[in-house]
């Protein structure tokens, strides 16, 4: 298995997955410039038009005729930058959907790294809502930067400059207020993202503890348990209800700092402009062009700042999907692991110490040695160590000491890909993925013919009920296999080990969910199984 070099902090994780088609963003960008360019030059236009009609000493033909080229400018202005959205909206439709594969399957992929210990502390639907949920807010933040953030600021840029056009003093005054706002946004959503991080993490455990329910909805009632259930699931979401409540809370105060910051300006603006007016040092059109801008820009700034908001919420939500990144792979292969080699199969415990707490030892000193071809049985009490015997033989987990080897190689030193495509496991209760019939046997060897699939089922005798299935072979077995019953998914476990074909077989009282009938059957299948092996 190739350790993961996915980067664990956001902007470096954000710039891997950009960089892949940093052309298309490129254009993506520069298609967007439309938009803020029309924004700014636009009340630039009406300015010239308004001193324009404004003069008295030219009559309204020649006006007329001055407008020509201003009129002209701005059809070509409009629908230059329609032409640019349209083409943002065709690039955008190719490039997004790839951007979230490749982070979804990249995620994915990372995920199925982590050792079965993780898995097995962590709830699965957490992980799986961290994994799909990372795509879509990191989509969301690229969005943001595209359509609100890069347009705000060539706003603010190009109004800079058409204000200073008129008298510095008006871009200063744009310089300052612009740094003064963002200043404040900083400030308040570094609190946010925390926030959002920690919203995010109440939600995944929602997620994960609703899934872990639905997944034992039978048990749940078998014991009545329908109102327990509901009791323990909201203790969940009281969590996520006062994080949420936190979050909104911060989004709120937040707002009411940017609106009196957005309001004060305003009346300021309007103040300073009229002056200018009033002692002659600008013309109507002047004033007409920086009160339009700043409208704008106003209206602008607190539309980002709205998304502000919503871009530091999407923020902290990526930071806690990343986690799954952050948390470091507790078990990896060796850097230089070679792929197992089974020749006789020989397998041998050399002092292994196993706990899997500190107060939980299991195994102290274990020495023992299975020679290629023997069949041997494990029998001892529940929790004496039975199934952790082979976990280890499986390498699920790591050693506290001593080594594990197989033909004289250490199982530790091997790739587990390797290791694991030797053995064949019919656990005592298997479970199956919500896929067909076919596709659950297939899944022993994946490069099987058909035939060989059919042969499979034929020598576990699970061709019988597959038969009476509605589908055959194409029927669906529910998730984990619900639909079937235990003795049918066993013997579709049997069917898989059976096409695998592995060198070494492992059994865990596989016949156990079976009929005395059946189990004869498929006693006799395993002894064929288990020649050579």
């Amino acid at each position: 298995m190739i350790a993961s070099t996915l980067p664990a902090t956001l902007p470096a994780f954000f710039w891997h997955f950009l960089k892949r088609q940093k052309l298309a963003f490129a254009a993506l960008f520069l298609t967007m410039i439309g938009w803020p360019v029309n924004e700014m030059v636009i009340p630039y236009l009406i300015r010239h038009a308004v001193d324009i009609l404004g003069n008295n000493d030219l009559s309204k033909s020649q006006a007329l005729t001055l407008l020509t080229p201003w009129a002209v400018f701005f059809v070509v202005m409009l629908v230059t930058n329609e032409a640019l959205l349209r083409t943002s909206d065709w690039i955008a439709a190719r490039v997004f959907p790839r951007f979230s594969a490749d982070i979804t399957m990249a995620m994915f992929a990372h995920a199925q790294g982590h050792s079965h210990r993780y898995f097995t502390e962590t709830f699965a639907g957490g992980i799986g809502n961290r994994v799909t949920k990372l795509a879509l807010s990191m989509s969301s933040i690229m969005f943001d930067l595209l359509h609100n953030f890069f347009p705000v600021t060539v706003s603010v840029l190009l109004g800079i400059v058409l204000m200073a056009g008129i008298d510095p003093l008006f871009a200063g005054v744009i310089i300052v207020w612009f740094a003064v706002q963002m200043g404040c946004f900083w400030g308040m959503m570094l609190r946010c993202e925390r926030y959002s991080e920690e919203h995010s993490a109440a939600g995944s455990r929602l997620n994960g503890a609703i899934i872990d329910v639905f997944t034992n909805i039978a048990t749940m009632r078998l014991f009545a348990r329908t109102r327990h259930e509901q009791d323990y699931i909201g203790r969940y979401q009281q969590d996520e209800k006062q994080r949420s409540h936190a979050l909104l809370y911060h989004l709120f105060r937040s707002k009411i700092v940017f609106g009196l910051i957005s309001v004060v300006m305003l009346l300021c603006w309007w103040g300073l402009v009229l002056r200018f007016w009033y002692l002659e040092r600008i013309s109507v059109g002047e004033m007409t062009q920086l009160l339009m801008q700043q409208w704008q820009l106003t209206g602008l700034l607190w539309y980002m700042g709205m998304q502000l908001m919503r871009f530091y919420q999407e923020v902290g939500t990526c930071k806690d999907s990343l986690s799954v990144v952050r948390t470091p792979y507790d078990m990896e292969d060796a850097p230089q692991a070679a792929p197992l080699k089974v020749t006789r199969g020989e397998i041998r415990f050399e002092n292994v110490d196993f706990r899997y707490h500190k107060e939980r030892e299991v195994f102290s000193g274990k020495s023992v040695t299975i020679k290629g071809g023997e069949k041997v049985g494990l029998v001892g009490f529940s929790g004496s160590g039975k199934t952790t015997f082979v976990n280890l033989i499986l390498r699920l987990y790591d050693l506290n000491a001593g080594r594990i080897l197989i033909d004289g190689q250490d199982i530790a030193a091997v790739t587990r890909d390797s290791l694991h495509a030797h053995i064949a496991m019919i656990p005592q209760d298997p479970t199956l993925f919500h896929r067909s019939l076919r596709e659950n046997i297939h899944y022993g060897r994946l490069e099987a013919t058909e035939a060989e699939v059919e042969a499979a089922a034929v020598k576990a005798h699970a061709d019988g009920f597959i038969a009476q299935a509605h589908d055959g072979y194409n029927a669906l077995v529910g998730e984990r296999g619900i639909k079937l019953s235990g003795g049918e998914r066993q013997r579709i476990a049997i069917a898989r080990a059976i096409l695998k074909d592995a060198p070494i077989l492992i059994l865990d009282e596989a016949t156990s969910a079976l009929d005395s009938v059946s189990e004869q059957q498929i006693r006799d299948s395993l002894h064929d199984l288990m020649q050579g092996r």
